[in-house]
Formats: C-alpha cells, sequence, structure tokens
C-alpha cells in the first residue's frame, strides 16, 4: 500500500509530471511556433502588397492612362486589397518602425491641404474626383515607402516597369511604321496620325512615360552588380525605350530627355571606373538618335513648325488670371477648365482640361499655399538624394564599384528629373499612369535615405501602430464607398455612351446612373440637353418634356455653375415655351460665362433669330462661324437665311 500510494504522488519523477525545465522549453518552442507563424504572415502579406503595387503600375499605363472613371475605378479597387495588405502588415511585424524623412511629411501635408481645400470648392464632385486621385497617389506612396525597402522587391518591381516600358515601345515602334489609326482596338484622335502612342492616346504622356523608366535602365546597364546577359537584355530595354521616345515626336520629351540624359551621362563620365561604358552606350545613342531624326518626316514638320507650340501660351494666361483671384488658395481642384473660359483664345474651341504645365496648374487650383508645399517637398526631395548618394556608391580609395542601390537612386532621381522637365510644358501629373509611376519612384529613392542616417526612423509604439491602423483603414472605407458609387455610375455611363439604345432605354440608364452619384452635374445636364432635343423633336408632349428638361438643367446649374452649355439649354428651353424674356437671361449668363465659345455664340443668335431680330442675330452666327468653320452647321445654315430674308427687304446683313 505504500508503494502504491509513493507511485499515486506526484513528483519530479512522475511520468504524468513536467519539470520546470520542460515548462519553460515548450513555451520557448509554442513562442518560437508563434512568432514563426507571425512571420509568414507577414512575408505572404508583403508579397500581397507588392502584387497590388505591380497590379496598379501595370494596369494603368495598359488602361490607356487610366484617364477615364471606368478606367480609374479600377485602380480604386486593386488599392483596398494594397490596404488590407498594409493593415495586417502593421500588427504581424514584432519590430516595426517607420521611415518619416522631411519629404514624406511635405507628402502628408499636401495630401490634408488638398483635402481642406475640396471641402469648400464650387463644384464638388469634379473636385471630389481630384482628390480620390492625390488620396491614391499619397496611399501608394507611404504603401512602397513602408513596405517594399528590401532591394529583391524593388528590383522586381522595376525589372517589371522596364520589361513593360520596352513592349509598350515597340507598340509605338509598330504604329509609327503601320501609320496606324488606333490605340489597342480604339481609334486615335486624327491630329497624332503619324506619331506613336503606345497604350496611351496622347504621344507626350505615351514619352513621359518611357522617360521616366529609360534611366533606370541605362543606370542599371552601367552601374550595377548583375550578369553580363542581364545587362545586355536592360541595354537593349533602354535602346527601345529610346526609340520609343523617338517615335513619339514628342517635342517636351526630345526637351526633357536631352537634359536629363546629359545630366545622367555627365555623372557617368566623370567617374573613373563607368567612363569606357558609359561613353559606348553615349555614342550608340546619339548615333540612333540622330538617324531616327533625320529620318522622321513627323519630326521635321513638328520641329519647322515650332511656332506652334506659343498655343501654350493661351493655356497659361488664363492660367495666371485666374490665380490672381484667389492667390493664396486657388480656384479649386480641377477647377481650370470650367472657370478659364472667360479669357478663352478664339482658336481655341474645345474643353483645354488642362493647363498644360503642371506647376501652373498647381498654383491655379491651389493657390500660393499648394504651390509652397510642391515647391517645398521637390526641395526636400533633392536634398534627400545629395545626402543619400554618397551612402549607397560602393567606393574604396581606389575604384567605385558596381552598385544596385547607386543604379535605384541614380536612375530613378534621373527619370524623375526628366518628367519634371517634362511637366513645365504637359500635364503628364494629371495623367493617373505617368503620376503613379513617378510616386514610386519618388517612394524607392526616399527610401534609400535610410542608409544615409538613422534620425528618421519612427517607433511607432502601440499608438502609433493605432493612429496608422486608423488612417489607413479610414482611407480604405473612403475609397471603397467612393468606388461602391462611382463604379456603377462609370459602368452605366459606358453602356450609354458605347451602345445606341431607344430614347426611353437611353434616359432610364442615365437616371440610374445620376441616382448612384448624385453629385455628378456633368449627369443631370446630359439628362437636361437629352429630354430637349426630344422635346424639339416631338409633336405631341413636348411641353412636359420641355418643363421636365428644365428641371434636370437647372439641377444640372446647381451642381456647377460654371457650366455655360446649360444656361444656353435652359434659354432655347424658355424660347420654346414663348418665353423670350427669361430665356434672354440665360443666353445672356452663358455668353457672360463663355464669350468666345462658337457654340454659345451660334445658340444666341438662334435666341435673336426667334425674336426677329435678324441684323444682330446674323453678326453673332458670323462671329461663330469665323471661330470655327469646321463643323458649324448652325451658324452656317441661319447666316444663308438672314442674308436672303434681308435680301427680300433690300437690305444686307
Amino acid at each position: 500500500m505504500e508503494s502504491s500510494a509513493t507511485n499515486l504522488t506526484p513528483g519530479a519523477d512522475s511520468p504524468g509530471a513536467s519539470s520546470p525545465s520542460a515548462r519553460r522549453s515548450s513555451r520557448s518552442e509554442r513562442t518560437r511556433a508563434i512568432f514563426a507563424d507571425r512571420e509568414a504572415i507577414d512575408k505572404f502579406c508583403e508579397k500581397g502588397v507588392l502584387g497590388s503595387v505591380l497590379a496598379i503600375l501595370l494596369f494603368a499605363p495598359l488602361a490607356m492612362g487610366a484617364v477615364h472613371n471606368s478606367q480609374f475605378v479600377v485602380l480604386l479597387g486593386l488599392a483596398l486589397p494594397l490596404s488590407a495588405f498594409w493593415l495586417v502588415r502593421i500588427w504581424v511585424r514584432q519590430q516595426y518602425r517607420f521611415l518619416l524623412p522631411p519629404f514624406a511629411w511635405i507628402v502628408l501635408a499636401f495630401t490634408g491641404y488638398a483635402i481642406w481645400r475640396y471641402t469648400w470648392s464650387d463644384i464638388e464632385f469634379t473636385a471630389r474626383l481630384e482628390v480620390l486621385h492625390i488620396l491614391l497617389y499619397a496611399l501608394m506612396f507611404f504603401a512602397v515607402l513602408d513596405n517594399l525597402s528590401r532591394q529583391e522587391s524593388i528590383q522586381f518591381l522595376l525589372f517589371a516597369l522596364i520589361a513593360l516600358a520596352t513592349l509598350n515601345a515597340f507598340y509605338g515602334i509598330y504604329q509609327y511604321c503601320s501609320d496606324s489609326k488606333h490605340v489597342l482596338w480604339y481609334l486615335r484622335p486624327a491630329v497624332y496620325r503619324g506619331r506613336a502612342s503606345g497604350t496611351y492616346v496622347s504621344p507626350n504622356h505615351f514619352a513621359g512615360f518611357l522617360e521616366m523608366l529609360l534611366p533606370v535602365a541605362l543606370a542599371y546597364t552601367i552601374t550595377a552588380r548583375h550578369k553580363p546577359l542581364t545587362k545586355v537584355f536592360l541595354g537593349y530595354a533602354a535602346l527601345a525605350i529610346l526609340a520609343g521616345i523617338g517615335v513619339s515626336v514628342s517635342r517636351g520629351a526630345y526637351l526633357a530627355v536631352g537634359i536629363s540624359l546629359f545630366a545622367f551621362f555627365v555623372v557617368m563620365l566623370f567617374s573613373r571606373d563607368f567612363r569606357l561604358p558609359a561613353a559606348g552606350i553615349l555614342i550608340l545613342l546619339l548615333v540612333a538618335g540622330s538617324l531616327s531624326g533625320m529620318r522622321s518626316w513627323q519630326a521635321k514638320k513638328r520641329f519647322a513648325g515650332l511656332e506652334e507650340a506659343q498655343i501654350r501660351l493661351k493655356y497659361w494666361e488664363p492660367a495666371v488670371e485666374l490665380w490672381k483671384q484667389n492667390p493664396w488658395y486657388g480656384v479649386g481642384p480641377e477647377h481650370y477648365d470650367w472657370r478659364f473660359q472667360p479669357w478663352r483664345y478664339w482658336q481655341m474651341q474645345g474643353r483645354p482640361y488642362y493647363v498644360h504645365n503642371d506647376y501652373l496648374q498647381t498654383v491655379t487650383e491651389y493657390g500660393a499655399v499648394g504651390g509652397g508645399l510642391v515647391a517645398l517637398g521637390l526641395i526636400l526631395f533633392g536634398w534627400g538624394v545629395f545626402r543619400t548618394w554618397k551612402y549607397v556608391r560602393r567606393t574604396n580609395e581606389i575604384a567605385t564599384k558596381p552598385s544596385n542601390r547607386s543604379a535605384v537612386v541614380f536612375g530613378c532621381s534621373v527619370g524623375l528629373l526628366a518628367i519634371l522637365i517634362h511637366s513645365a510644358v504637359d500635364f503628364n501629373m494629371h495623367i493617373p499612369a505617368n503620376a503613379l509611376i513617378a510616386v514610386t519612384l519618388l517612394a524607392i529613392v526616399t527610401s534609400h535615405l535610410r542608409f544615409a542616417t538613422e534620425r528618421y526612423w519612427f517607433n511607432p509604439g502601440v499608438f502609433g501602430r493605432l493612429l496608422g491602423t486608423a488612417l489607413i483603414a479610414g482611407t480604405m472605407c473612403y475609397l471603397g464607398w467612393q468606388l461602391s458609387h462611382l463604379g456603377p455610375e462609370s459602368y452605366l455611363l459606358r453602356k450609354f455612351y458605347s451602345k445606341p439604345a431607344t430614347f426611353e432605354n437611353g434616359m432610364a440608364t442615365l437616371k440610374r446612373a445620376y441616382a448612384d452619384e448624385p453629385r455628378d452635374g456633368d449627369v443631370a445636364y446630359e439628362i437636361g440637353e437629352r429630354l430637349r432635343i426630344k422635346a424639339f423633336e416631338a409633336d405631341d408632349g413636348w411641353e412636359q418634356l420641355t418643363h421636365e428638361a428644365i428641371t434636370w438643367l437647372e439641377r444640372g446649374i446647381q451642381l456647377n455653375h460654371w457650366n455655360a452649355f446649360a444656361y444656353v439649354s435652359l434659354g432655347q428651353c424658355y424660347d420654346w415655351l414663348n418665353q423670350p424674356r427669361k430665356a434672354a437671361d440665360y443666353f445672356e449668363k452663358a455668353l457672360s460665362l463663355d464669350p468666345k465659345q462658337h457654340y454659345v455664340l451660334s445658340m444666341y443668335g438662334w435666341h435673336l433669330f426667334q425674336l426677329g431680330e435678324l441684323e444682330r442675330a446674323y453678326k453673332y452666327f458670323k462671329e461663330s462661324y469665323v471661330y470655327y468653320r469646321n463643323d458649324n452647321p448652325v451658324a452656317e445654315k441661319y447666316m444663308k437665311i438672314i442674308e436672303t430674308r434681308l435680301a427680300e427687304q433690300g437690305k444686307k446683313p
């Protein structure tokens, strides 16, 4: 019994018991297992971030720059998994630090300022779209800065972009050689015939895309530590990209590439160990570029007509006048397109959309505050590059050795220099594909500042992680909420404009689109205008259709009171209802908003014709026809009618 009791008593040697050392070992194994699981999750999420970033950067250029809302909403959708992977990484990393150099603070400041400026903009929907672009760019910048700092990830990302640029360049060369009229399966504007645009609509933006990646390919070819075969492929890629820029026949790109490559090779030629390969590649590029330029009739034509480039001054002058109206805060995000009209140059009859100078557009729409933030950001970025450069080069007292880090910093910096120069004569930063690539290069270069100093590392702790989570999750939720409205609206509008439908079905589609996004004044105007046209054609029920058109047009004006065309349509409706005095008010308002637009002038002439004021009407019809002769049937038709009637009365117009 005693022996049995002894065996039942727990002790150190008992089979069911565990020693303290065994328990500690077990806890240690469980801890290691937890950390191993967290590390596996972290690696998976890092790959998820890389995949999401790549998906965004590759899709945008292939979607013709992602300039239309139907394409941009795809980018918003891809930003959601990017944010989700990033959020998980914030919490699974055991030792989490965030790099916040001075340039990153400027990115945060400008994003916050843009959001604040949006809250009191005249045209809410237009300003909101601009802020969505800025939020996406800021999200990309910080996601790349925080998640893709490993050289393997950066190299994979840049190699993918170089490959895309090379393929796009080959497609551009095909367009140029075959005189193609298409971008993918879409017809290109006839004005771009004889120039390559790759998967973009505009050759200038196609060249802007290529010019950012040309120096990256060259830097990898000359200064990086890669196998000879890899360098050969990179060299061929650089040559193909340069050829793509050549067939774009973009004068702004030629200037930007010329200056940036001059800076590139000046640095290379002063480096003793890279002097010979740099000189060889420089000679090859100069010979290829010269032969291409001499053989290109389109290039000769473009440079022979350099006086046409002065038309950009006609975009810039209204921008300066608009800036004077609110020098500190500007006229509002993306408002230039609607506000420039009083200063319209008579030869510019279409919508300008942009200033064709990204810096001037920033000052015009965001004022001196926004322009100052951008200028300060560029200065701080340049200072960061200068400070980083000597720490990423592999040097000793004898020679400078090949370095992937220096290739990345040098190539990306020169690529950014090219797009910054080009942006002085174009609007590359308003093309989502190019802006996203520029933002990514900015983040990659900024991340290398960690090799120069440790002072910009920020240990967030629990509170910092919570704050970061709130910011990222808030941005993610806001983008998702906007996507739920913009996505259906974009789909319905694309359906409406691409597929012919009956009047009833078309109206139903437009009204569904408006229900999804009730702040879009363009859709309200489109509904009202189509109802007005139907009322003018109808024999029965025209009066009801006219009143319904007035309701929608007034709604469109409430959402965008700078739209002169909406006032013209309202004036036509009241003329149709035989209320000429009320019609006159709307026509005069339209004329005050856009006094040199041919359609506004023509419709004002039409209004005067309804009143029997033939001589005054003829004056406006003639002015409209002088401003725009190519497709102005209303002015041409009524001028002949008035000439005939006045001739019958023995008068001359």
